[in-house]
């Protein structure tokens, strides 16, 4: 137990000891089980106003209730300008386009209790009078739910399971029973080691539990099936009819299943599966959303858990795909950037004149995004020098390019692939060095633009660059907007947004990550059972379930968000078998 848990649990306990000393230990086990739950929401969950003012004297931002001087544009251009508040609290990069007089770019918030990275949202401001503009940053959203399960159990013991939806804490935080030692109750693993703790107070009918790194104290309240929205996948249990898509004006046509030839009493067993989930055990699905596409049109839209359509959600390393799209803008538009453009050079970067020398100087753009860079980059081992959680634990080189430049080798370049998170980073920061533009503003422009993505937030390396191994959070129409992309070869409605060529390299196996030919250019290949065959499919993939499954053949787009984070055999079944099973089974059944 740490000393910062041990001064937790004092002031807990002196503070509530009247309260429980009245109950023995036996009256208190037959007090407390049930369901208890607490949910958290750290900084704020409204959209907050941003004012610019231009005035040639004396340039100026509101924000926060914060005036700031703009000081001199970036590097002397006149259309550019950034500002900082005070003590950390956010800062702002853009432009002004002279064009639609609107002023565009992104604000940086600062970490958090919860989200300890820097993330970066794009803010748009409108003329509202002589030389000012206005608009809203929309925050990051920062929550933290925490549900318990008590029930009867052994002599002196209760059982308990922890079930979080936002982070999936049970899987990591074991907890499987509680004893009581004087006025605290122990939250202890299946080995009997003490993980929380917390005390109950008779007063309130409330457990005020200590969670350390997670936001501190949460105070634990019964809790019913209707105010449970994490732990249950509805508030109540309810028979589902199948209903088309709203049509919100954000790009997608909507239509019902059948007009696409997807029999609609499919679909609507597939949701209904997902509403009966019994959550009873630490490996039970947290399906926060399913989208169904077929022919370009929208046909499912569902959310589970206390998700809606409106609240954005952390795409993992799907975004991959992203930086990887990025990169065929970038090779499409910069003269002499391509698939063999060598990274050291690129980088401008010496390279050391040892026995790694001549496997650095072979190093292209296409090793990257096969993932066969042959960096000792493994982030399925822990041991690996250039393992993600390695690099971002450790500070010592806060520059990830040249921590990851500075990487022994392990093998020839294009000749093995390991998973590695680090040297997609690499990529998404040379395509941002070779335009001269940040990542951010890269993605508004080449992507969020042209597909109506006004709501994205892209997490930041800690030089505030943008970081291209995956962690943006988008809502989940739009990041099946990526997959449509990607299954009409480049197209988003008349636009070619990404060139065809481009896709069809994507989309060709590249390596062999853990399976023969699985990986194309930032992208996962495979096949999936149809009519008997095996039909190609092409994924976005990321930890905890969140999936764009892309089948150009049957022209079809499948969108996952979820919590099983740090289960992948879990969340890989809702490819494998829900996809195959219900959505595909439903076209077989419309023909």
């Amino acid at each position: 137990m740490t000393i910062d848990l041990k001064i937790r649990t004092i002031c807990l306990s002196a503070m509530l000891l009247l309260p429980l000393s009245i109950y023995g230990a036996d009256d208190l086990f037959a007090q407390i089980p049930g369901l208890w739950g607490a949910e958290k929401i750290f900084g704020s969950t409204e959209p907050y106003s941003i004012t610019i003012n231009l005035n040639e004297d004396a340039p100026y931002a509101y924000v926060l209730g914060q005036s700031v001087k703009i000081t001199n544009p970036i590097n002397g251009q006149k259309n550019k300008l950034a500002f900082s508040l005070p003590g950390n609290l956010g800062r702002f990069e853009g432009s002004l386009n002279r064009n639609s007089n609107r002023i565009e770019g992104h604000w940086v918030s600062h970490p958090s209790t919860v989200l300890y990275s820097r993330y970066a949202t794009p803010v748009s401001l409108s003329p509202s009078a002589t030389n000012t503009w206005i608009g809203e940053i929309h925050p990051v959203p920062e929550s933290f739910s925490l549900y318990f399960l008590i029930e009867p159990g052994e002599s002196e013991t209760l059982n308990v399971r922890l079930r979080n939806p936002d982070r999936n804490q049970g899987v990591f935080t074991r907890v499987a029973s509680i004893r009581l030692d004087e006025t605290t109750l122990l939250f202890n693993s299946p080995d009997d080691e003490t993980l929380l703790t917390g005390v109950y107070d008779a007063a309130t009918d409330s457990i005020l539990l200590a969670f350390p790194g997670r936001g501190g104290t949460y105070e634990l309240t019964r809790r019913q099936r209707d105010e449970a929205p994490g732990y249950y996948p509805a508030p109540e249990l309810t028979r589902y009819e199948y209903r088309k898509p709203l049509n919100t004006g954000d790009g997608w046509s909507t239509d019902n299943g059948r007009s696409v030839d997807l029999a609609e009493p499919g679909l609507q067993s597939l949701v209904q599966s997902i509403l009966d989930t019994k959550t009873d055990s630490l490996i039970t699905p947290y399906i926060h959303s399913i989208l169904v596409a077929r022919h370009g049109k929208l046909v499912l839209e569902e959310y589970f858990y206390g998700y809606h359509p409106d609240r954005v959600h952390d795409l993992r390393s799907a975004s991959k795909t992203i930086t990887a799209l990025l990169t065929g803008q970038a090779i499409d538009s910069v003269a002499g950037f391509g698939l063999d453009s060598p990274i050291y050079e690129s980088f401008g970067k010496p390279v050391a004149q040892d026995q790694h020398a001549p496997y650095r100087r072979s190093m292209n753009v296409s090793h990257l995004l096969s993932m066969t860079s042959g960096f000792a980059c493994d982030d399925n081992d822990d041991d690996s020098p250039g393992n993600e959680n390695t690099m971002q634990d450790q500070s010592d080189q806060q520059d990830w390019w040249e921590y990851m430049l500075s990487l022994p080798l392990v093998a020839e370049p294009g000749t093995s692939g390991v998973y590695c998170s680090g040297a997609i980073n690499l990529l998404g920061g040379l395509v941002s060095k070779q335009q001269g533009l940040s990542l951010q503003t890269l993605f508004a422009r080449g992507l969020a633009g042209p597909l109506s993505i006004n709501r994205y937030h892209m997490n930041l390396d800690p030089l505030g660059r943008g970081y291209g191994g995956g962690g943006m959070f988008m809502r989940p129409r739009d990041f099946l907007k990526i997959g449509q992309v990607i299954v009409d070869k480049g197209r988003w409605h008349d636009q070619q947004v990404v060139s065809e060529q481009w896709i069809k390299q994507m989309l060709q196996s590249h390596a062999s990550i853990y399976a023969d030919d699985d990986y194309g250019y930032g992208i996962w290949t495979g096949y999936l059972p149809y009519r008997g065959k095996q039909v190609p499919i092409y994924s976005a993939t990321g930890n905890g379930g969140q999936l764009l499954i892309m089948i150009p053949s049957l022209e079809l787009v499948v969108g996952f968000t979820g919590g099983n984070y740090g289960d992948f055999r879990t969340w890989i079944q809702w490819r494998e078998q829900l996809v195959p099973e219900y959505i595909l089974g439903a076209i077989e059944a419309s023909e």
